[in-house]
């Protein structure tokens, strides 16, 4: 199996959750599971597979400590990874233009099963090509979509 890491910013304790039934539902140890806000982007070179996960705050906006590591792994050589963004919504965006430029396979997931793809890639064209997972987030799912 590919190794796995998973980063997530977390204000309220929700995407941390997440997170850790993510690393549960796969198999990931907790030294595996960073929190953005004390990870350095050297912590994610050694893993093939990256699961970011970030909620969405206001309009879109990312959670906050999630600014200051994409500012820090804008350098971060990330060809060849594949990254999941949980829990992104349109707070992806961001996320997925940085790592777009660092030649990443992305793949998008939000829990609305509703959401419509359509119309979120037109207003949103960085998610134009990108796989984007809609409903339950299985381990699964995402062992398929990820082909780990």
């Amino acid at each position: 199996m590919k190794t796995i890491g998973i980063f997530y910013g977390s204000s309220t304790g929700t995407t941390e959750s997440v997170a850790k039934r993510i690393a549960q539902k796969l198999g990931v140890e907790a030294a595996h599971l960073y929190d953005v806000a004390k990870a350095s982007p050297a912590d994610m070179a050694s893993y093939e597979v990256l699961i970011l996960g970030s909620s969405t705050w206001g309009a879109g906006d990312l959670q906050d400590d999630w600014y200051d590591f994409l500012a820090k792994i804008k350098k971060l050589d990330l060809t060849g990874k594949t990254v999941l963004v949980v829990g992104s919504g349109i707070s992806g965006v961001a996320a997925t233009e940085l790592l777009k430029k660092k030649n990443v396979n992305v793949v998008l997931f939000d829990g609305n099963k509703e959401l419509d793809l359509t119309a979120l890639r037109e207003k949103h064209p960085v998610f134009a090509d990108v796989k984007i997972i809609l409903g339950e987030l299985t381990a699964e799912r995402i062992f398929r979509w990820l082909r780990i």
